[in-house]
Parts: C-alpha cells; sequence; structure tokens
C-alpha cells in the first residue's frame, strides 16, 4: 500500500510495530514511516538479488539483528520521551546513531 494514501490510524500501527512515535500530523507520519522503511527496501532488493549481489545468510542476520536493535532503542526513547527523561533520550540517540552507523 502507498504510504502517503494511507489513513492515519494505518500510518500510526506502522510506526507503532517498529518502535516508532505515533504523534505527528499526517504528513510528518508519512515522512517518519519512509525514513523507516526505505532501509527495509534496500535490505529486500539486496536479497532477492536485483541487480546487486546476493546478500550472504550472515550478512542478513547481522542486517536483521541490527535492525531489530535499532528497533528496540526506538522503542525506548519512544518511552523517554513519555517521560520526559532529556539525559536518557540523549543517551539512546547516540546509542541509535551508533547501531544504525554498523
Amino acid at each position: 500500500e502507498d504510504i502517503e494514501s494511507m489513513m492515519l490510524n494505518m500510518l500510526q500501527k506502522h510506526l507503532e510495530a517498529r518502535g516508532l512515535a505515533t504523534t505527528g500530523t499526517k504528513s510528518v507520519l508519512v515522512k517518519r514511516l519512509q525514513n523507516n522503511i526505505e532501509p527495509e527496501t534496500k535490505i529486500e532488493s539486496k536479497e532477492v538479488g536485483c541487480g546487486e549481489e546476493k546478500m550472504s545468510s550472515d550478512t542478513r542476520k547481522d542486517a536483521s539483528t541490527n535492525t531489530e536493535e535499532i528497533v528496540r532503542i526506538n522503542r525506548e526513547i519512544s518511552d523517554a520521551m513519555k517521560s520526559g527523561d532529556r539525559a536518557r533520550i540523549k543517551d539512546l540517540m547516540k546509542k541509535r546513531a551508533a547501531a544504525m552507523a554498523k
């Protein structure tokens, strides 16, 4: 389904499933979801070998583990944002940046 044509509640469900914040205007949620889906799309295209080398099973496993770690960190960031714990948010943002750089 096209992200931009999704209803607000569907966008929120997809964001929540990824551990991302679900608040904001529809355009903000669309952008947030698009930014999160793009890495998954790249991984899928490599797995099926769309003009690129296929990923080894070890590389897929590492990518999957890294994605799970980022989703976990995003959930923690969301919880910290709800509680207003700025120091925790800052720490988690650094962890997420490091995980995304892997």
